[in-house]
């Protein structure tokens, strides 16, 4: 058992497209992740996790199928710490998604290289128990696809910023 803000409530509706927000500063509304992530880098939550709270890494990544990342214009792959990734769709006109990969054994993205995006799609595959895990934690084995060249990832945990 764990608790969610009433932020991350929300956060869930509109993931499941049951819910409107209307920012009443400037009349916004927001319905589905387009519109979201077209707000959320000018907004007061930029830095504010989305679905972070969630450790399982197959439910992270359902909600991105439901984007079209490959409409931002470049991604910026960064190591952040000891088996931690961090992917940085950008538009160019400042909308963002941050992603904070948690991975196990080797990769092979290229690291701090501005890759202008043509297409970007990810698949899930197998479950894998963690090789260190004190308990039965899974992950997910992740193919991406990045232009013309495929990645696979054991991917532990995902945190969306």
């Amino acid at each position: 058992g764990f608790t969610i803000s009433k932020f991350q409530e929300t956060i869930r509706k509109i993931s499941m497209g049951t819910t409107t927000l209307r920012i009443t500063d400037d009349g916004t509304e927001i319905t589905d992740w387009e519109s979201f992530f077209a707000w959320k880098p000018f907004s007061v939550v930029k830095d504010v996790p989305i679905y972070g709270y969630i450790k399982w890494p197959d439910k992270q990544l359902r909600i991105f199928n439901q984007l079209d990342l490959s409409s931002y214009d470049y991604l910026m792959i960064k190591k952040s710490g000891a088996n931690k990734l961090t992917f940085n769709f950008t538009k160019n006109s400042g909308e963002q998604i941050k992603w904070i990969l948690t991975y196990e054994r080797e990769h092979t993205f290229p690291l701090n290289k501005k890759i202008d995006l043509n297409r970007f799609n990810h698949q899930t595959g197998a479950e894998f128990k963690y090789a260190k895990a004190k308990t039965s934690k899974t992950g997910k084995i992740v193919t991406f696809a990045i232009n013309s060249k495929k990645h696979t990832l054991r991917l532990q945990e995902m945190i969306v910023i």
